[in-house]
């Protein structure tokens, strides 16, 4: 295994487990979190590594009883009743709206190896 998929490994495993463990202060007591994955595009075989592997940590045994992993659009997935968002953002202002408006609703946004500058993210 390359020094880059460690690293895409470390990256992907990170933003999943922050979106489990931070800011979630309650969970539902008979469900599961509602945690989403939004990649922008996968285009490359890094982007299609990296949601593989957060597939693959939500349906581990680890995380399958505690969490239910959705791949959509983000207003989407506030519509949905999101708790947590995980984000690949192609740029860093590009989704600062959407952004805003799923943490008005109390949605906690975790972007990974690049940068939203909405400062709720």
């Amino acid at each position: 295994m390359g020094i880059a998929s460690k690293v895409l490994q470390w990256t992907a495993a990170g933003a999943f487990g922050l979106a489990i463990a931070a800011g979630m202060q309650s969970a539902h007591a008979e469900g599961k979190y509602k945690v989403y994955l939004s990649m922008s595009y996968i285009g490359n075989d890094w982007q299609a590594e990296a949601a593989n592997m957060v597939k693959a940590m939500a349906l581990s045994k680890d995380m399958a009883d505690k969490v239910d992993l959705q791949v959509q659009e983000i207003n989407a997935m506030v519509q949905a009743g999101a708790q947590a968002i995980v984000v690949y953002p192609i740029s860093p202002t590009a989704l600062n709206q959407v952004v805003k408006n799923a943490c008005a609703k109390g949605v906690k946004i975790f972007a990974y190896d690049a940068e939203i500058t909405e400062p709720c993210a």
